[in-house]
């Protein structure tokens, strides 16, 4: 084998590698988050449609330095026939609630124009 073919197997499994490491493990995830994952709350929000499937899960995550607050880390991983790809958000704990707020708004419309 001449050195570009080496050099570029070198570089498809150092890619390779990184995509797994932060696909399938722990530590990866909490790497893209960008905190320690202390407790996943709830189960994970799962949704199918067709060959696709969604997950959403909510994480919360320690703090980085002393007298910063804990964060909040939603995840949200899509997995289709030979690819998936993870989406990471990391929130202020304000931040957070005023999704939650939003959600929950949303959750109660009941399809009536105001």
């Amino acid at each position: 084998m001449d050195v570009g073919k080496v050099i570029f197997l070198l570089i498809f499994a150092a890619i390779a590698g990184f995509v797994f490491f932060q696909l399938f493990t722990r530590r990866g995830r909490e790497w893209a988050l960008g905190g320690h994952i202390v407790q996943t709350y709830g189960s994970s929000i799962v949704q199918r449609r067709g060959m696709s499937k969604t997950t959403i899960s909510v994480h919360a995550l320690a703090p980085k330095h002393l007298g910063e607050m804990p964060r909040v880390g939603v995840e949200i991983a899509r997995t289709a026939a030979l690819s998936m790809s993870t989406l990471p958000l990391t929130l202020s704990q304000d931040e957070a609630r005023a999704l939650s707020e939003a959600l929950r708004e949303a959750s109660d419309y009941s399809g009536a124009v105001s």
